[in-house]
């Protein structure tokens, strides 16, 4: 089997590249809250980073890696394996979905560090916060996803469970 994650994130396998996912509405929103935020608060960017990078790192992490390795679980049930297989991208599509999601937490989680050990000092100080207060507020965005991915697995997986014994009772009944 070949790791495609960068073929698939970039290019897309047979449909739409991974990034896209990011191109949606809900972009203007991160990017008002990264600008607001590089607005109203005034604190120097070290200053924020180590307040915001201990409870930042636990929330991401933990929410994010409790709930991909339910994930990872799921996605190894015969009923998503049904479902999957609808998908144009099959299970890689899915299994790169909550990668991408873990990835941009990593890259915000690098980011704060950075900022915390003032290591983007000979950049222009409004850039920098506006790109880590968007890659952050993104990161929120991706942690929620990795929940609500997992709970939307679920739902699928006992509907498609529920489908089947209803499939099988009606086979049963007209052999009778």
């Amino acid at each position: 089997m070949k790791w495609r994650y960068w073929t698939w994130l970039f290019k897309g396998l047979n449909g739409k590249p991974g990034i896209v996912k990011f191109w949606n509405r809900w972009l203007f929103l991160h990017i008002a809250i990264a600008t607001a935020l590089t607005i109203w608060i005034s604190m120097p960017l070290a200053e924020v980073a180590r307040t915001m990078m201990l409870p930042l790192a636990g929330i991401f992490i933990g929410l994010s890696f409790a709930w991909a390795g339910n994930a990872q679980a799921l996605l190894q049930s015969d009923e998503i394996e049904k479902m999957v297989e609808k998908h144009e991208d099959g299970i890689e599509n899915y299994i790169y979905t909550f990668q991408t999601a873990i990835l941009v937490i990593l890259i915000s989680l690098i980011g704060w560090g950075l900022a915390g050990l003032e290591a983007f000092s000979s950049v222009p100080h409004c850039y920098i916060t506006f790109a880590l207060y968007l890659i952050s507020s993104i990161a929120l965005r991706e942690c929620w996803h990795v929940v609500l991915g997992s709970q939307l697995m679920i739902l699928a997986r006992y509907k498609i469970k529920q489908a089947d014994v209803s499939t099988d009772t009606n086979e049963s009944s007209r052999e009778e």
